[in-house]
This record gives structure tokens, C-alpha cells and sequence, in this order.
């Protein structure tokens, strides 16, 4: 009697353990979630969330397995509407860029590449005029390619040589990479090309010693602009160039201090040091030179990183392993400076911050 009952127990409990997912309660296959646990785990229906307009999005270069627990999960099907959720693992030589939106807190992958013992690669990440871009490098060959700010979708990718380029609509100037012989003499490059996006093939618009061929170039409201440094006398030339044949319209500025340059939708930008002070100016091209924002670093910040786009300044400042200390918004408009709440992030290998307003 007693085995009987025994048997009776065990085949009432595996009824209820097999039908405990027919329910109409049972979890579901969830679309997107950030968890921060590596332990596969049923969980219920999350809706996916919007990403709201009018917000910011920050890039920036990292290692994939330093975010790898704060990324969206990896969903497996089960049987009967169930799903198991776990962290995507990634290896100690993968690099990525990661869009973080500080108002959701919410991470996202971009782009990666993954380097090797014999083939190192290396990735970054430009914004300008509210568009994303990523450079990729493996070896002797390197892309560019333009990607949807809001699911990384590819709109177009040519070839590069230059990680310093300038883009201009759908228009991409590069330099050839200059080729050497074992003595170290140049045998060829160094040309200043152009392409479009949509097109196949680059056309060369300078030649290598071209006078207007000098400097680092930067795409600017529609204009090709070049800054030409003196290091001996620490001071910058900028001149603005004609877009189809590169060569130089005129000088915009002479002999200015040097300082660090990066583009805006509106002006040429340049941020100038002095140990913990930091000036920003904004360079016009009609030659009107405007300091807009003095700042100064705050015990245990390392540096700035600044951007700009749509009249607004994104100002990061960082730990000296590129922690995000503190985030800024400054509205040039109205002369308003809005402190950016965020959950801790930061990049492993950069100190270079870049952001777009998503529509």
C-alpha cells in the first residue's frame, strides 16, 4: 500500500510540473533587457522601450567585456512561450562603440571589431551634424561607415586609408596612406582624395606636395576647412578650400595660439589648456573668433571631452582612466549650463566623448 501511494504522489507531482508552462501566466520570450547578472534566468514580458526624441546619445570607444554586463541579452527560446536570458560573453581582445542614452540609462553596441596576436584593429567613432560614424582599422585596410543613430544599421561604407577625414553631405575627403620604402623614404601616397558615400571609387584632388595640400583637414557647415600647425612657434593657420579641386580660397586665420580643434554643425571649434583651465572658442568662418565657455577641472577629473551640435555644447569630464566623472549640457543660445544625470560609464582606452540629439 504504501509503494502504491508512493507512485500515486510522484505522478500527480510530474502532472503539475509538466503543465506549470501551459498557463496562461507562464513567461514569455522578452524582446530587450539590460540585467546584470550572467546567470540564465525565466523572465516575465518587458516592452521595448522607446528611445526618446529630442534626448541625447553619447558614443564612445571601449572594451566589450568591460559593458558586457550592462548590455541588451541574449534571448533563447523554449518550448511553449518560455525564454531564457543571458549576457553575451566577449573576449578580452574586442573593441567596440557603445551609444548610451543617459536618460533611459540604457547601452547599446554600435560597432566592433576584435584584434589578434598577428592583426591588431582598432575602431572610433565621429558625429557631426547629427549623423554617426565609424572608422575601422585591421592591418593594411581600413572603412568608414555611416550608421543609423538610433539601430546602428549601415547607410554607407567606402574604404579609407586616413583616420583623420572630413565629411562633407555624403562627400568623404581622405589622404592616400603614404607608402614607404625600407629606408624609410616615401614611394608614393599622401594624395588628398575624395568620395561619395554612394559611389564606388575615390578621385584624387591634390597631389602630395601641393601647397594646398597641407595640414589636417575638417568638414565645417558645408565648407572644407584645414588647420596648418607651427610647432616651433606654437601657433595654427586655418584657410578654407575649394570642394572640388582642394585648393585654397583663402587664409581665415593667421597665426592664432595652437590648440585642439573638432568640428561643428555651425563653426570650427577649439578647446586651449592651461593646466586645470579649460577655454573653448568658437571659430566662425568669417573670421570672428568668440571665446564661448572658460571652465576648470574640479579635484579627481583628468581632462574634457567637448562636442558640439544643434547650438549645444556636451561637456565630459573624466578620471584619469576615462571614467565619466561629470556630464554638461551648455545651451550657447541662452547661456545655460544643465548638469546630465547618468549611471556610471566610462571608456577603457579613450577619453573622447561624442554625442548626437536624436529626432
Amino acid at each position: 500500500m504504501f509503494i502504491i501511494l508512493v507512485i500515486v504522489l510522484v505522478m500527480i507531482l510530474l502532472f503539475v510540473v509538466l503543465n506549470i508552462n501551459t498557463t496562461n501566466d507562464s513567461p514569455k520570450v522578452i524582446e530587450d533587457i539590460s540585467i546584470n547578472s550572467s546567470q540564465e534566468t525565466i523572465i516575465e514580458v518587458v516592452p521595448k522601450e522607446d528611445i526618446p526624441k529630442g534626448g541625447i546619445a553619447i558614443f564612445y570607444r571601449t572594451s566589450m567585456n568591460s559593458v558586457e554586463e550592462r548590455l541588451p541579452v541574449f534571448v533563447d527560446d523554449v518550448n511553449d512561450g518560455g525564454g531564457y536570458a543571458t549576457n553575451i560573453r566577449w573576449e578580452s581582445n574586442e573593441n567596440g562603440v557603445i551609444r548610451y542614452i543617459p536618460s533611459v540609462n540604457k547601452l547599446d553596441v554600435m560597432g566592433t571589431t576584435t584584434s589578434y596576436s598577428y592583426s591588431k584593429a582598432y575602431i572610433s567613432v565621429h558625429t557631426i551634424d547629427g549623423r554617426v560614424f565609424l572608422f575601422r582599422h585591421r592591418g593594411g585596410s581600413s572603412t568608414l561607415s555611416e550608421v543609423d543613430s538610433r539601430n546602428a544599421e549601415t547607410k554607407g561604407s567606402i574604404p579609407i586609408d586616413d583616420v583623420d577625414f572630413a565629411v562633407i553631405g555624403d562627400d568623404v575627403y581622405f589622404r592616400e596612406e603614404i607608402r614607404k620604402d625600407l629606408f624609410d623614404k616615401r614611394t608614393g601616397g599622401g594624395e588628398l582624395f575624395i568620395q561619395n558615400l554612394k559611389e564606388d571609387s575615390p578621385r584624387m584632388v591634390l597631389d602630395y606636395g601641393d601647397s594646398s595640400n597641407k595640414g589636417r583637414f575638417y568638414g565645417v557647415s558645408g565648407s572644407l576647412i584645414s588647420v596648418l600647425s607651427d610647432y616651433s612657434t606654437e601657433k595654427d593657420t586655418i584657410r578654407i578650400h575649394n570642394l572640388q579641386t582642394g585648393d585654397i580660397i583663402k587664409t581665415i586665420y593667421q597665426d592664432i595660439p595652437s590648440g585642439f580643434y573638432f568640428e561643428g554643425d555651425d563653426a570650427l571649434y577649439q578647446i586651449i589648456s592651461d593646466g586645470k583651465i579649460y577655454e573653448v572658442y568658437r571659430l566662425s568662418l568669417q573670421g570672428q573668433k568668440d571665446l564661448v565657455l572658460k571652465l576648470e577641472l574640479e579635484e579627481g577629473e583628468k581632462g574634457i571631452s567637448i562636442d558640439q551640435e544643434n547650438g549645444k555644447l556636451l561637456i565630459v569630464s573624466y578620471k584619469p582612466i576615462f571614467e565619466v566623472v561629470q556630464i554638461l549640457l551648455y545651451d550657447m543660445a541662452s547661456n545655460s549650463l544643465e548638469e546630465v544625470p547618468f549611471e556610471p560609464f566610462g571608456s577603457t582606452s579613450s577619453p573622447d566623448y561624442q554625442f548626437v540629439i536624436l529626432d
